[in-house]
């Protein structure tokens, strides 16, 4: 992803933010979308150390590894749970040092890919624990 996206989506969710709170809007739903983004941005320093190599810095994919964005990428994992995402990214990625990702980073990459994707988990940041997140099924934007 490009810097200028980058600073582009944290500008927008900045304004959201601001938005939600000066309209008066007291519900738990502001911190829990600012912990998601918290929780996305962690995801995309991970997904850039550990897979870019592979599906490169866009998601787009490579020779080394598939397409982590778009509507293949969705209608594969469509009706499928997040708890199926998190495990495989935790216990079979990146390929070359399978299951070094601790449980907060898988989770966190997760969530980033799927904020890339734009497939709502109602901003809420992900509990690092398959239970918890097989509850949440994926669905197409």
């Amino acid at each position: 992803m490009s810097a200028r996206r980058r600073l582009l989506r944290l500008f927008v969710a900045a304004l959201v933010a601001v938005a939600s709170v000066g309209s008066g809007e007291t519900t738990r739903g502001v911190p829990q979308r600012a912990e998601f983004s918290e929780q996305v941005k962690r995801g995309e320093a991970t997904y850039l150390d550990e897979c870019a190599r592979c599906h490169s810095e866009t998601l787009g994919g490579t020779e080394f590894g598939p397409a982590l964005v778009g509507h293949e990428f969705v209608r594969s994992w469509t009706g499928k749970n997040v708890g199926d995402m998190f495990v495989r990214v935790r216990d079979t990625m990146p390929i070359d040092g399978a299951g070094r990702l601790a449980a907060q980073q898988a989770v966190d990459v997760v969530a980033f890919i799927l904020q890339e994707n734009e497939v709502d988990v109602a901003g809420q940041p992900l509990a690092a624990e398959a239970a918890a997140l097989n509850r949440i099924v994926i669905k197409a934007p």
